[in-house]
Formats: C-alpha cells, sequence, structure tokens
C-alpha cells in the first residue's frame, strides 16, 4: 500500500483502445510514457497499435512493446508458440515508423503456470520462482523500467490508495 511520499515509478494499467481515460491519464502526466502489451496474434497486434498511438495524442513517449503469452517452455527446452508469432515485433516496428523514433521490443514473457498460481495466490512470482522463464523475463523488463531516466512531474496526483 502507498503511504505517501515521493513515487519512483506508477503503472497504470488500461484497457486496449483510444477512449477518453488514456487521454486523460496523457494530459495528467505529460512526462509519462507508455508500453504498448500484445499478444504474438496479429489481430491482437492491431489493436495495440491503435492503442499505442492513442498517447501519441498527448505528446507522449511510447518506451516499448511488451508481447505477453509468447510460447510456452517445453521439457526439452524448445518454445511452443501457441498463438502464432510476431505480434510484438510488428507492433513495435509498426510504432517506430510512426513515431520516427526507435520502439523496442522489451521483452517477450513466455506462457507459465506458475505465473498464473502466484498472481491467484497475490504472490509475485519473482518473489517465489526466480528460475521461471516467466519471472526471469518480468525482471528483464523491471530492470529496463527502473534504468529509464524521466524528469519528475511536479504534479501533485489526489489518489488515495488502500
Amino acid at each position: 500500500m502507498f503511504t505517501g511520499g515521493q513515487l519512483d515509478f506508477l503503472l497504470i494499467d488500461m484497457p486496449p483502445g483510444t477512449g477518453d481515460v488514456a487521454i486523460s491519464v496523457g494530459q495528467l502526466l505529460p512526462t509519462a510514457k507508455s508500453i504498448v502489451i500484445t499478444t504474438p496474434q496479429l489481430s491482437a497486434a492491431v489493436v495495440a497499435e491503435r492503442s499505442g498511438t492513442a498517447g501519441l495524442k498527448t505528446g507522449q513517449d511510447i518506451f516499448g512493446v511488451v508481447e505477453n503469452s509468447s510460447y510456452l517452455m517445453q521439457a526439452d527446452g524448445s518454445k511452443l508458440a501457441l498463438y502464432g508469432s510476431g505480434g510484438g515485433e510488428t507492433v513495435a516496428q509498426s510504432l517506430s515508423e510512426r513515431t520516427g523514433k526507435s520502439v523496442p521490443l522489451l521483452v517477450q514473457i513466455p506462457i507459465s503456470a506458475e505465473l498464473t498460481q502466484a498472481s491467484d495466490a497475490g504472490l509475485p512470482l519473482v518473489l517465489s520462482n526466480l528460475e521461471d522463464p516467466a519471472a526471469i523475463a518480468l525482471i528483464q523488463l523491471a530492470s529496463k523500467i527502473s534504468e529509464d531516466k524521466l524528469p519528475q512531474s511536479s504534479r501533485t496526483l489526489n489518489v488515495k490508495v488502500g
């Protein structure tokens, strides 16, 4: 629970779309950067690309793209692409072209039964099983986010959590 003070990061999970909420958040937090989430399916990539461009209307940069449910790791070490492949890279390339800036594919998060179980139990996977491929991907993503040097906003947010 957040009890006050300065936030280092504020992650807001919003459903895909180009609605007023995304634009309002962009206006309230002008230095924010968006992370576009997609799956490998090309149909999901189209929706993610549209969603990613919503923040551009308020001048936000796109930090990068995350591909979720990228593959299922097999016992022999091979990766089974249950939902196809290429959606994350397609979105990153398209957003790079639209913005004229490099938009990287930050990470591909594999399907993980342990991630599902940990989430259902309210326990972060990165605390319960650092060896799980999804935990490794999530740690890589967190590291990339924490390395970004955003200017701090001088805005006060009247947010109550708890």
